[in-house]
């Protein structure tokens, strides 16, 4: 019993290796795509939470490009701030009370609509993969009949 193990490969070919690819493709594009949909709500979500006086900092949000999941397409992150508005990250990491400079706002304005809204965006995230996923490959997913509330 010296070696009593037993190794198989295998090797998908012709439309089993097709099927596979465009799977993984149509889902990693589903994903990529879902990711961008949550930024963009999360982003419009944090506007009101901006701490304001000029409307420079509220102004600055938009979504940046970032490597992807799985694979170096594009997908995006949400930023506030800019060369011209450096002072994005203190206004979000410290509190702040500047009532008499006519501030509103609040720290923490990205943390704070992603903590109150995080559920919502699971359901959202898992609700575009499902769609996406399902419109790129030409059927419905058994047992996903999503529906997105809010």
């Amino acid at each position: 019993m010296a070696n009593d193990t037993l190794t198989l490969s295998l090797q998908l070919e012709g439309s089993v290796a097709d099927a596979t690819r465009q799977i993984r493709g149509a889902l990693i594009s589903a994903i990529n795509g879902a990711f961008v949909v949550v930024a963009n709500a999360l982003l419009e979500d944090s506007r009101p939470y901006v701490p304001v006086l000029t409307g420079a900092l509220q102004d600055s949000g938009r979504l940046e490009a970032v490597k992807g999941f799985l694979d170096q397409t594009d997908i995006v992150k949400v930023v506030y701030g800019s060369a011209a508005v450096n002072y994005a990250y203190r206004q979000h990491e410290e509190p702040f009370n500047h009532p008499s400079l006519g501030f509103y706002g609040a720290a923490q304005y990205l943390q704070l609509p992603y903590t109150l809204n995080r559920g919502f965006y699971a359901e959202l995230f898992r609700f575009e993969v499902e769609s996406r996923l399902g419109s790129a490959l030409g059927t419905s997913l058994p047992g996903f009949g999503a529906t997105l509330d809010g």
